[in-house]
């Protein structure tokens, strides 16, 4: 439980600091004969500062707390 509390909250902190992912894709947008002419697009996932906070919430939670156990 230790180890999945201490990797959600790594989780947690990359993606409160990170912010999203970003990507880039190239694409043609005119061939004509031997002549291309290529567009580079950007774009960004984003992600949501309040699913950040929650999953290093979990994660420090279940780091926190020792397991119970019943004899």
């Amino acid at each position: 439980m230790k180890f999945t509390g201490l990797l959600l909250m790594i989780i947690g902190i990359l993606d409160l600091v990170i912010g999203g992912t970003n990507y880039s894709r190239q694409r043609t947008a005119l061939e004509v004969g031997s002549f291309r002419a290529a567009a580079n697009e950007h774009r960004q996932i984003p992600s949501f500062a309040i699913v950040g906070g929650i999953v290093l919430l979990g994660g420090t939670l279940l780091f926190a707390y020792p397991r119970r156990r019943f004899a």
